[in-house]
């Protein structure tokens, strides 16, 4: 009987012995993937009280595997690096800061900002922005009300005393056209495509241009005149 005993906790020790080593191999690969020091097989003493030990212990009852066919697993204790599963920040990332500033921007557009200062706006653009001064809209418009009443004036006192008007109107528009160049001989031309693009001409070529720009106002105010002129005698006329 004594016999029987002792081989039982014989088998006991031996199938405890082989549950232990099992363990420590798998905890020593867990270990090993995440590079910590391995674990020493910690032996099982050779005696071992029969009172120490689980009354009923199977290989069924234990999750013991061969070490041929088992798998590592993940520790549920193992620290997860929290690089792997964080989003990124702009202060991590400068391509990402520079990203959201130029999104955050307003008024973004495709064109980078280097360029764009650099660019110079078209003539024609600065044409249909620019604001006329209501100062220069005020004489301009003092001109042309002159010229109004002193063609109403001459082209009435010619028809209805039976003058020749030609001469009259001739010295009327030399009158007023000498004085408004006497008068505005300090001052630019108004504002033109024409005067925009000379701007930007080299020193003797702006000069030019905005002479020319000056001297095609006094045709058009003379051509004007010339209309009003011949519409104020064919009302005259129907009288």
């Amino acid at each position: 009987m004594s016999n029987a005993s002792e081989q039982a906790r014989l088998r006991r020790e031996r199938r405890m012995k082989l549950i232990r080593e099992g363990g420590n191999d798998r905890l020593n690969r867990i270990r090993s993937s995440v590079g910590a020091v391995p674990l020493e097989k910690t032996a099982l003493p050779t005696s071992v009280s029969s009172r120490e030990l689980p009354t009923t212990v199977s290989p069924g009852d234990s999750e013991f595997t061969p070490s041929g066919s088992q798998t590592p697993s993940l520790n549920p204790n193992m620290p997860v690096r929290a690089s792997e599963f964080s989003i990124p920040t702009p202060s991590d990332s400068p391509d990402l800061a520079k990203l959201l500033s130029a999104i955050s921007q307003p008024n973004s557009s495709t064109t980078p900002v280097g360029k764009q200062s650099l660019e110079k706006p078209s003539p024609a653009a600065a044409v249909e922005g620019e604001q006329v001064d209501p100062k220069v809209a005020e004489h301009q418009k003092l001109w042309k009300y002159t010229h109004m009443v002193g063609i109403i004036s001459v082209v009435a006192y010619c028809f209805f005393s039976k003058l020749f008007l030609l001469p009259w109107i001739i010295t009327l528009e030399i009158l007023l056209l000498s004085t408004q160049l006497a008068v505005d001989r300090n001052k630019l031309p108004p504002a033109s495509l024409l005067t925009t693009l000379g701007a930007h001409l080299p020193a003797p070529y702006n000069t030019l241009v905005s002479k020319y720009s000056s001297i095609m106002g006094l045709v058009t105010q003379v051509v004007t005149d010339a209309c009003f002129t011949i519409v104020l005698l064919g009302f005259l006329s129907r009288l």
